[in-house]
């Protein structure tokens, strides 16, 4: 199956789906940085800019199209424009390339605020804009610290398929009861982080990210035998951070935040030693947080990537009557 990526950001959905068997065709990304190390990691990809100058006459017809537009205006840090704001109206564009191309199926994320600003009234309007073009909805929110890393961060996930192919959405992000995504034991959270943070990502724990995985909250506590993330002030007071644990406080390396997302070690460095840590890689630490700060878990992209596939395969042999 194809996919192609809209806002693809450094390649979070891209790379999750491409584990579950993908083939990406192509990516639209307009920040330069980003399309750097999406030019690097997919490199027979097609690669586009503004989303508003692409479509039918330039983009290759794919299976799925999938894409996080932005949230600046939606997300609570930001000036609450919703829908009618100057970044995150950049869904329509979303709207209008998935009327061109008509793909199979869309995967579209965003902050769980999405649901109710305006009193849900832009959330009625993305779902009513895209059943306008022909798709049954599905759509959760799920938490990355059920997939296999150690941090916790809700969005929500709206999984369409195409109507003229019937139903199936709502069995990629809704499993039977009893399901391995709904909860998680809290006592393993404290050792599954620390070995996210010496290696490479193996288990659930808690993080709170920060504003784009720069900023004063992309913190972590540490001692001798485990590190574990926390928010910026746990007590709510505005006054500072926690100081009491063991070890201080230090600011997460952009190494480790590319483990927090599933990614593999390394992948925003650019100079070829990021894998090594951050005293051997040259790049820049800001724009590595912003990407990785934007960006989509791969693990929970490959899961719902997984799914898709799975959906497709249950509808395939239902219609052959097995």
């Amino acid at each position: 199956m194809t996919v192609g990526s809209l806002f693809a950001g450094i390649g979070g959905f891209d790379l999750g789906f491409e584990r579950a068997g993908f083939d990406v065709r192509w990516q639209a990304e307009q920040d330069i940085k980003a399309q750097a190390v999406l030019s690097a990691r997919f490199p027979t990809a097609q690669m586009y800019g503004d989303v508003r100058t692409i479509g039918a006459a330039n983009l290759e017809p794919v299976d799925v199209i999938c894409g996080g537009f932005p949230c600046q205006d939606v997300s609570i840090a930001g000036k609450g424009g919703g829908l009618n704001g100057e970044r995150s109206c950049l869904f329509f564009q979303m709207v209008r390339i998935a009327k061109e191309l008509q793909p199979r199926w869309m995967v579209i994320e965003n902050v769980p605020r999405l649901l109710s600003i305006h009193g849900g009234r832009d959330f009625h309007a993305v779902l009513a804009a895209l059943a306008e073009c022909g798709f049954r909805r599905s759509y959760r929110i799920l938490d990355s610290r059920y997939f296999g890393v150690a941090q916790c961060r809700r969005r929500v996930f709206i999984v369409l398929r195409a109507r003229r192919l019937g139903d199936g959405a709502e069995t990629v992000l809704f499993e039977p009861k009893g399901g391995d995504r709904d909860s998680q034991e809290s006592g393993e959270a404290r050792a599954r982080v620390a070995a996210t943070l010496r290696g490479r990502s193996h288990g659930t724990g808690v993080n709170t990210p920060g504003r784009g995985g720069e900023d004063d909250e992309n913190l972590v506590a540490f001692d001798p035998l485990v590190a574990f993330a926390l928010r910026a002030d746990p007590g709510g007071t505005g006054q500072g951070h926690n100081t009491t644990y063991p070890g201080g406080i230090r600011r997460l390396t952009p190494l480790e935040c590319e483990r927090l997302q599933g990614f593999p070690d390394g992948w925003t460095c650019l100079c070829g030693e990021g894998h090594r840590g951050s005293s051997f890689c040259a790049c820049p630490d800001s724009p590595r947080y912003r990407q990785l700060g934007n960006a989509v878990t791969v693990n929970v992209a490959e899961w719902i990537a997984r799914r898709i596939v799975e959906a497709d395969n249950r509808i395939y042999r239902l219609t052959r009557g097995e």
